[in-house]
C-alpha cells in the first residue's frame, strides 16, 4: 500500500506475519516526523497494533521500530539499527 499526501509522509507498507514494515518514500514530511499520523492512518485501515510491531525503513535506509500504546497511539522509537529486513524483523521478534 502507498500513502502520498504532500503535507504529510509518503510511505508504503507491507505485513510479514506479526510485524508491519513500513518504507519512508521520502516525499513530503518524514516518517519519523510524521509518526503519529501514520499510526493513526494504520488504526484507520483497521490494524489493532496491540497485535503487531510496527517498523520502518528510514530515508538513510535504517529500519527502527515506531512505538505504540496500548490505546493504539504513537508512543516513541527504539532503535534496530539494521539495513536489512529480515535481520530487523529477527532481532525485532527475538526478544
Amino acid at each position: 500500500m502507498l500513502f502520498k499526501n504532500k503535507c504529510r509522509a509518503v510511505y508504503s507498507c507491507a505485513v510479514h506475519g506479526n510485524v508491519i514494515a513500513i518504507i519512508d518514500h521520502d516525499g513530503g514530511r518524514s516518517v519519523t516526523n510524521d509518526a503519529d499520523n501514520v499510526i493513526a492512518d494504520l488504526v484507520s485501515r483497521g490494524f489493532d497494533l496491540q497485535h503487531y510491531h510496527v517498523i520502518y525503513k528510514d530515508t538513510r535506509c535504517i529500519w527502527d521500530q515506531i512505538l505504540v500504546d496500548r490505546t493504539g497511539c504513537f508512543a516513541g522509537f527504539s532503535s534496530i539499527n539494521e539495513r536489512d529486513l529480515p535481520a530487523a524483523i529477527a532481532k525485532l521478534t527475538r526478544h
